[in-house]
């Protein structure tokens, strides 16, 4: 959203929703509801598992702050 009764026309991009959650608090309100884990992934990836637990139980057992499932691109940037 551009404003509160605006639909954003060019909103900027995946990335956006890191700023967003700094700017709007989010962070602080889930930080006081307890909430540790967020899954965040890049709207154009139509292959995601959306919250694998084999991934997530795997970064949490770890114990590590954040992690990322990665392929290689291939001949002309796409696979």
């Amino acid at each position: 959203m551009e404003t509160s009764y605006r639909v954003a026309k060019a909103p900027d991009g995946n990335g956006g929703v890191y700023s967003a959650l700094k700017s709007s608090r989010l962070l602080e309100d889930m930080a006081t509801r307890g909430i540790k884990y967020v899954d965040c992934y890049g709207v154009d990836n139509t292959l995601v598992r959306v919250a694998d637990p084999t991934f997530l139980g795997y970064f949490i057992g770890k114990g590590v702050a954040s992690a990322a499932k990665v392929v290689r691109k291939g001949m002309g940037g796409w696979m």
